[in-house]
């Protein structure tokens, strides 16, 4: 079984919050040497709504070209709008990238009917394959599975990143086994990556691992591993450093922490705000992080 990491990656920014170049290619390089499988740029840790139409094409085009197949490429295109969408994907058109992820429009209120309806044109107007992209959480509004399995009919609709429950995930993956559909299933549970990696979920996606990819690819190794105990301690520190990040500042948090690992760059644009030398010792003093940026710190010192 081969269990496959892909990391949401966040989009470093300067202080003209145009894209931070730099920031970016040690991102990639840091996920690399972890063995992270690919990346997901353009999402939700990555800010899309919130870039300039520059920054973000800027970003599509510096991701293409230091992706040079190290690993899968899937960027992001969601919009408003099918025609403000598709003028995304006509501008992802003209570079070689393995899919475009597009969450359903939010805004306004559609029908699963309507959904359909727009996922089908956007794999029309795409080169890419493309991938449904389900967020109840920022969207308020889930596709359910009966629209998943009519749009995984489309020959150019492959697969779905999903972060709504695990359950309705796994109905999804067991419905599409039964109807021997072959259609991609990319979980985003990170508070579950151990236990679904033992029951043979193979695609993970989720911002976290950007920020601790050894963790993470130490976790997915979970069905050779001798150290199982080792194994679900590293679950436990994994998504505790991720609640400690968002009761800290969420992603003027994950700037220090990223900024401590080496990789330049903003990450919260305004109007975030940036963490108070005050706020940042405290983000310093919690257990999680110190282990975290000792694990860092040692890895850098042997590489």
């Amino acid at each position: 079984m081969t269990v496959r990491i892909i990391a949401a990656i966040g989009t470093p920014l300067t202080p003209d919050e145009r894209l931070h170049v730099d920031g970016l290619s040690l991102q990639l390089e840091r996920l690399w040497a972890a063995g992270i499988h690919g990346i997901f740029a353009a999402g939700t840790l990555g800010v899309m709504p919130m870039l300039t139409d520059d920054t973000y094409r800027e970003l599509i085009e510096k991701a293409v070209h230091l992706v040079q197949g190290r690993g899968e490429l899937f960027v992001g295109a969601s919009d408003q709008s099918l025609a403000r969408t598709q003028q995304r994907i006509a501008y992802i058109n003209q570079f070689k990238v393995d899919g475009v992820v597009a969450l359903p429009p939010f805004f306004m209120r559609f029908s699963q009917q309507e959904l359909i309806g727009y996922y089908r044109a956007l794999a029309e107007a795409s080169r890419a394959p493309v991938y449904l992209y389900d967020l109840p959480q920022r969207t308020h509004l889930s596709l359910d599975n009966r629209t998943v399995l009519t749009l995984a009919e489309h020959p150019n609709i492959v697969g779905i990143k999903c972060s709504g429950p695990i359950e309705q995930a796994r109905q999804l993956i067991d419905q599409l086994a039964r109807r021997e559909i072959r259609f991609r299933v990319v979980v985003a549970q990170p508070d579950h990556l151990h236990n679904l990696v033992e029951d043979g979920v193979t695609d993970h996606l989720d911002g976290i691992y950007t920020l601790a990819p050894r963790w993470t690819v130490q976790i997915a190794q979970t069905p050779s591993s001798s150290n199982r105990e080792g194994i679900r301690q590293l679950q436990t520190d994994l998504i505790e450093l991720r609640d400690v990040m968002r009761r800290h500042g969420s992603l003027s948090a994950f700037t220090v922490l990223m900024n401590a690992c080496g990789v330049p760059g903003c990450y919260a644009p305004q109007p975030f705000r940036k963490l108070t030398p005050t706020e940042i010792d405290a983000l310093f003093e919690q257990p999680v992080v110190q282990k975290f940026l000792a694990a860092e710190a040692f890895v850098s010192a042997n590489v």
